[in-house]
């Protein structure tokens, strides 16, 4: 089972000036083909969006939902292209979510969302 992440949502998982949250929908679908490239794979299991775009209290250059949206549409495409068999999110909570399944692109609900969580109890989700 192969799973790989589009690297997109908030700077914590990436690095300062890492955000990427395009409001290109392409974008998602490029990452995803530059992916399969490096594996030597035609197609993979299950492709995540790393963490949701959010402004944490900085100017954004984009509205974080509208780049989430953009992003997911990205994955369906990359699904419709079967460039994947399964969609989904890493790290999104309920308000995320929520946001996500009301936007007039999404077409298809995510298969899974992936949570960090560890022993000590903290978790990311």
């Amino acid at each position: 089972f192969l799973t790989t992440k589009v690297p997109a949502g908030v700077a914590a998982l990436h690095g300062p000036g890492k955000l990427d949250c395009s409001l290109d929908p392409q974008r998602a679908v490029d990452v995803l083909k530059e992916n399969l490239a490096q594996l030597r794979m035609t197609h993979v299991d299950l492709v995540l969006l790393h963490g949701p775009c959010e402004l944490q209290g900085t100017a954004a250059a984009v509205d974080p939902a509208k780049a989430n949206a953009a992003q997911w549409q990205g994955m369906q495409m990359a699904l419709s292209s079967g460039l994947t068999r399964a969609i989904g999110v890493s790290n999104y909570n309920v308000t995320h979510l929520e946001a996500l399944l009301a936007a007039p692109t999404t077409r298809v609900k995510p298969a899974v969302n992936q949570c960090q969580m560890s022993i000590n109890g903290s978790a990311f989700c």
